[in-house]
């Protein structure tokens, strides 16, 4: 009988061990889920988690950045670090000194997502996770932009960037594909890649600022919208996408 004690009390002590040690782990980390473009504070020790776990092999390069300037590939610039992850798209951890960054994950199949981070010293034990959405956009629909998108005039000043898409009929247009640039460069600042969720609502937080969205789903045309993300405004957009041309 003490034995059978003995072990109870040994199995019970490593229990509690394990426990400790998952709870410390847990606090060690800052979580956070990437649903803005805002910049997010960063500790020095990072982690990308891959939403998607069919993504395959994913890069993402990582560009220095400074607010209201972009220094991705679009525009020439090359990456201060580039990191890859395994064929399960889980990556290492990754250490950036104190800055303002850029990252840009790019999966095989053309899925991308965009995370700003301003990364400040901490404590070396703690790290900070971020898990990215990626969105997928064809090659095809990311030469888009014409010189003629800037001309057309600003109607729209919301406060977020959020609302509904719908065919002509009123129907949810679900997964449609969101690009939104910077208005005033070209095409070549995006700021970010979304898609609809299934009843056809999107909702993205944006600083303030003039931007261009497109909006485009396989069988219908492309809708331009150049809008206004401004605090002291209220509403929404819902958007309307024409059936596409059969001929």
């Amino acid at each position: 009988m003490p034995k059978h004690t003995d072990i109870s009390k040994i199995l019970v002590a490593v229990t509690a061990a394990w426990v400790l040690l998952l709870f410390d782990s847990a606090i060690a980390a800052e979580t956070c889920v990437v649903t803005s473009l805002e910049e997010q504070r960063s500790s020095t020790h990072i982690n990308f988690v891959i939403d998607d776990r069919g993504a395959g092999r994913v890069t993402v390069d990582i560009y220095k950045h400074e607010p209201g300037i972009s220094y991705t590939e679009e525009n020439g610039s090359k990456p201060t670090l580039e990191v890859v992850s395994d064929s399960r798209a889980v990556f290492q951890t990754v250490r950036l000194q104190r800055g303002h960054y850029h990252a840009v994950a790019h999966a095989t199949y053309g899925g991308r997502a965009d995370l700003y981070l301003n990364v400040v010293p901490k404590s070396e034990e703690n790290s900070s996770i971020f898990t990215l959405r990626l969105c997928n956009m064809p090659p095809s629909r990311q030469a888009e932009w014409k010189p003629s998108d800037e001309d057309i005039p600003v109607k729209v000043r919301i406060p977020v960037f959020r609302g509904g898409l719908c065919d002509p009929t009123g129907a949810a247009i679900p997964g449609a594909e969101i690009k939104v640039v910077r208005k005033g460069s070209e095409g070549k600042d995006v700021v970010a890649n979304l898609k609809c969720e299934s009843d056809g609502r999107f909702a993205l937080k944006l600083p303030d600022g003039l931007y261009i969205a497109f909006f485009f789903s396989p069988g219908f045309e492309i809708r331009v919208v150049p809008f206004e993300i401004t605090s002291g405004s209220l509403g929404e957009l819902r958007v309307v996408l024409p059936i596409g041309s059969t001929t």
